[in-house]
């Protein structure tokens, strides 16, 4: 049988082109050392995927962490995850960018970032996605 043809328009975005722009601003600043935030559950691989060519492409050294974990600081598993990171964003050379793979996942490093005493824009600056402008006027400090 035929497939009828879809009633609604789905537009889906570029994530090669998203990753590529916010590696790209980041070199474009200065930044040579750049971290990956994708989440534990696999979500945001799409965007993960096309992050160490960018900064191959680019010249600049690629890290990727993984397991970061969201329920809003309501588990002892939020907590380890906060920990690991700041851990990880401690042990890396400064300046470093971060590139998170939703605005969620930002704050999560800013979060980290304030648990490890790193100044944020001052060390490390983050980039996230999604665009969600009330989350991101929330965030200490804001992300543009």
């Amino acid at each position: 049988p035929h497939e009828p043809a879809p009633r609604f328009t789905v537009a889906m975005p570029d994530r090669e082109a998203d990753v590529a722009l916010a590696v790209q601003h980041l070199v474009e600043r200065g930044f040579r050392h750049l971290l990956f935030c994708a989440r534990a559950d696999g979500a945001g691989l799409g965007r993960a995927e096309h992050f160490l060519p960018a900064c191959g492409a680019l010249g600049v050294v690629g890290h990727l962490f993984p397991s970061v974990f969201t329920d809003g600081g309501r588990s002892p598993a939020w907590h380890a995850a906060q920990a690991d990171l700041a851990t990880v964003l401690q042990s890396l050379p400064k300046p470093l960018g971060v590139v998170a793979v939703s605005d969620l996942r930002a704050r999560d490093v800013l979060q980290s970032c304030r648990l490890a005493r790193i100044g944020v824009p001052e060390h490390v600056a983050v980039i996230g996605a999604d665009n969600d402008e009330v989350l991101c006027e929330l965030c200490d400090p804001p992300l543009s």
